[in-house]
């Protein structure tokens, strides 16, 4: 099994975003929300060991939602949406 974490943050500001839903794309879909400091932990990650980096996709209320891959602790910089 794998893991990967990291946090989300604003992308001009560089402050955290808390409750951003990261969902990783594995053999099922998981999905878990940042805590109060934009720090996210996906766990229990199971499928073909060459699967790296892992397939996520991070959406944020007032955020653009992005789909990406993560390797490692990774630092995800969302950008406001533009109305």
């Amino acid at each position: 099994m794998r893991h990967a974490q990291g946090q989300v943050v604003d992308e001009t500001t560089g402050e955290p975003i808390p409750d951003v839903e990261v969902v990783g794309h594995f053999i099922s879909d998981r999905s878990v929300h940042t805590d109060s400091l934009g720090r996210f932990a996906l766990s229990g990650i199971t499928g073909h060991i060459r699967c790296r980096p892992i397939r996520v996709t991070v959406s944020a209320a007032g955020y653009t939602h992005q789909d990406l891959r993560l390797s490692g602790g990774t630092v995800i910089r969302l950008r406001k949406q533009t109305q």
